[in-house]
């Protein structure tokens, strides 16, 4: 990436002003620059952006003098203020956004997201007809077939959040490493905040669970708060769960799948049919996991004695070779609470991320009471709002060894 141009920025702003563009267009386009990584946030230097929006000699004066960076930005105008707010706030978003959305972070990326504008939703349906076709003998009227109502509940949302503050120090001495260790620092910890919770909804375990009501589950059907995965009793009335089934070969993946086969709709009783994508487990198995999918052939031996009964032993092709994708990462063994338990099916058909609203970065400028008492010149607020929530739990199966 390339080092910032701090007079090539300030001049976006300044042709909006001479074009009658709205200061709004230049910040878009900063933000298409920050995102496009034209340049390399880590690297912005704030004193000299404050330097080129208004000058050497005012930059200089606020240095050594007590002279406010509002009223610098006050004498200068409204076009190197707007300068001035709208570049340094998109390099503050770009700073987040590089750390929040690490490549390390693969769960919260993996699951789809869902907008919504109700804080705790109930989503109504109704249940499928099923197979209700029938014999029509002739002058006969169609059978009427019903439907019953089904809904379940989504998570309550949470805000969660964080500020990042633009001090005088930072400005005038070259500190600027302070805003980056900050902002990096902040959305670090709400990436992994946001990674972990989408283990959690994925495992069904922790303090996540409680979603819907106090000591809940994220599946909260019909009034009722269900585990994810469990066994047919109560009001878990379907079984996906294979206990004592430790992956070591092919035939446990098989003992996983064949609970799909089980699986059906609470109301129609039909199939519930879904292909497994994806295979989750702690870095404790991912190596057999590997070994399971990457497998060209396996060997099959009948009837399986090694000394007698003349076994016959037959090659065949592997038929998980490459037909799911093995998720892990230090996260996965750090929030179960066995860490040899894994998991497979659709993720992306098994659970969501419902959102109020997405992550956005919000700017106070100066001039407020913060300038006078701390030197804040600028502050930076990250919010997001929303939470995970399962919404499918016959998508997955879970084995415990």
């Amino acid at each position: 990436m390339a080092k910032p141009n701090y007079r090539g920025l300030v001049h976006i702003f300044e042709a909006a002003e001479k074009e009658k563009r709205s200061a709004e267009e230049a910040v878009r386009l900063i933000h298409e620059s920050v995102v496009a990584k034209d340049f390399d946030c880590r690297e912005f230097d704030f004193g000299r952006l404050f330097a080129e929006c208004f000058s050497w000699n005012d930059f200089h004066t606020c240095r050594s003098t007590g002279k406010l960076a509002r009223e610098v930005m006050e004498a200068a105008g409204p076009v190197m203020t707007s300068s001035f707010q709208g570049i340094s706030g998109q390099v503050i978003y770009g700073l987040i956004m590089d750390d929040y959305q690490s490549p390390e972070f693969i769960f919260s990326k993996l699951i789809p997201t869902r907008k919504t504008d109700v804080q705790f939703e109930k989503i109504a349906g109704v249940s499928e007809i099923g197979d209700e076709a029938q014999i029509v003998k002739e002058g006969d009227n169609f059978p009427v077939v019903g439907m019953t109502e089904k809904y379940r509940h989504a998570p309550i949302l949470r805000k969660r959040g964080f500020r990042v503050q633009l001090t005088r120090e930072v400005l005038f001495f070259d500190r600027t490493s302070d805003v980056q260790r900050k902002a990096s620092g902040g959305a670090k910890g709400m990436g992994q905040n946001r990674e972990k919770r989408a283990v959690d909804c994925v495992i069904d375990e922790n303090a996540g669970a409680a979603s819907a009501i106090v000591g809940g589950h994220r599946w909260h059907y019909l009034g009722n708060s269900i585990a994810t995965y469990g066994n047919n009793s109560g009001n878990h009335d379907w079984d996906n769960l294979a206990a004592s089934n430790a992956i070591v070969d092919w035939t446990d993946l098989e003992a996983a799948e064949l609970l799909f086969d089980a699986l059906t709709d609470p109301v129609t009783a039909e199939p519930v049919v879904f292909t497994p994508k994806h295979l989750v487990c702690a870095t404790t198995n991912k190596q057999t996991a590997l070994r399971i999918r990457n497998a060209t052939e396996i060997n099959v031996v009948t009837p399986g004695f090694a000394t007698s009964g003349n076994p016959t032993e037959t090659k065949v092709g592997n038929p998980y070779g490459n037909k799911f994708e093995v998720l892990t990462s230090p996260y996965v063994a750090n929030r179960l609470a066995t860490d040899t338990s894994w998991f497979y099916g659709d993720i992306q058909a098994a659970f969501e991320f419902v959102e109020a609203w997405p992550e956005e970065v919000k700017q106070l400028a100066s001039g407020t009471q913060l300038e006078f008492d701390a030197d804040i010149v600028q502050q930076y607020r990250f919010s997001h709002f929303a939470d995970y929530s399962t919404k499918e739990p016959r998508a997955m199966t879970a084995s415990t060894a």
